[in-house]
């Protein structure tokens, strides 16, 4: 299947169909690169692509929780960037996200709270600019 008809397997749902259009100029609102590649066949995508590609048909779906798992996995700097900023916008379009990350960085620039978890257990909790100044955080997440 094509990228595009991947984004319409996300419009399974009645109140999904009737806006798919709005979704799909919203999804390739986010992600210009998927506009261009939307006749590409999904295996042939590279491996943002395809994590883009994930990301919105989901958001094709309407969501009223998107959870997100390792979304910046194995990807390039360049596309963790921009994978960062389009889960910042969604955020700021008002669909509640669930990020599970173990890009550090990432995770207190999108996070409005994060949990710390160590071999299977909560280890810390709190607000972003909270654990940014815990001394333990930074040694051995943020490299201080």
């Amino acid at each position: 299947m094509s990228a595009e008809e991947n984004l319409q397997m996300g419009a399974y749902l009645p109140r999904a169909r009737h806006q798919q259009r709005e979704s799909f100029d919203r999804v390739y609102g986010l992600f210009p690169r998927l506009y261009e590649r939307r006749s590409v066949v999904a295996k042939r995508l590279s491996g943002g692509e395809q994590q883009m590609l994930a990301i919105g048909r989901a958001l094709v779906a309407l969501p009223r929780l998107l959870i997100l798992d390792e979304p910046s996995l194995g990807l390039a700097p360049t596309v963790i960037e921009q994978v960062a900023k389009a889960v910042s916008r969604i955020a700021a379009d008002g669909v509640p996200i669930l990020l599970c990350e173990q890009n550090a960085m990432m995770a207190l620039f999108l996070s409005d709270y994060l949990y710390v978890m160590e071999q299977g257990q909560i280890s810390l909790e709190g607000r972003p600019d909270e654990l940014r100044k815990n001394p333990e955080v930074a040694r051995a997440y943020l490299g201080g």
